[in-house]
């Protein structure tokens, strides 16, 4: 028996109780590769994302944006500004509205967004690397099992996916619990 076969890896036989660190850490490695992926855009991850919302909606305004995001007004207000000064994003008043102002992608936008989704793509193949098709599947039906039973799967599926697009569900308590004082008229 060598050395690298005596040598058992830290990573081998983790109990259950540590999965919160593990996704965590995760998480961690993922946003910093993915910064550094998007680095040459001068973009961070959430204006990436914001971007991709606001192509995906054709037009919306900075507060559904913030209630989306679930971020103050401000936060999401100092996103926009960055973005329509780097010309990716432009304000148009609303038509129905003059007081609200419609927040759309321009042309130089749609070219930043080309380069995301090679961006999206290199970050997918990195994510999953050394990973088979059977567990790359398996492991996003887990993600979405955990993430839908911790929130309210409609909620979540008004505010990341298409309004017609629907994703499988397993609503636990918490889910539940939820649900209840996001609707409006509820007790909070």
């Amino acid at each position: 028996m060598n050395d690298d076969e005596s040598q058992s890896s830290p990573w081998e036989n983790l109990p259950a109780e540590n999965i919160g660190m593990l996704l965590a850490l995760a998480q961690r490695l993922a946003a910093s590769q993915y910064h550094s992926m998007l680095d040459p855009l001068k973009l961070t991850p959430v204006q990436s994302q914001i971007l991709w919302t606001i192509n995906q909606q054709g037009e919306i305004t900075a507060g559904a944006l913030a209630e989306m995001y679930l971020v103050k007004a401000p936060v999401m207000t100092a996103i926009v500004d960055y973005l329509v000064r780097l010309d990716y994003v432009e304000r148009r008043q609303d038509c129905s509205d003059r007081r609200r102002s419609l927040l759309a992608i321009t042309s130089a936008g749609q070219e930043i967004l080309a380069q995301l989704g090679e961006i999206r793509q290199n970050m997918l193949k990195w994510l999953t690397r050394g990973l088979t098709e059977e567990e790359v599947s398996q492991f996003t039906s887990t993600l979405i099992k955990m993430v839908t039973t911790m929130e309210d799967p409609e909620r979540l599926a008004r505010h990341y996916f298409d309004k017609d697009e629907q994703i499988s569900t397993h609503r636990g308590p918490q889910s539940q619990k939820r649900a209840a004082s996001h609707h409006p008229g509820s007790p909070k």
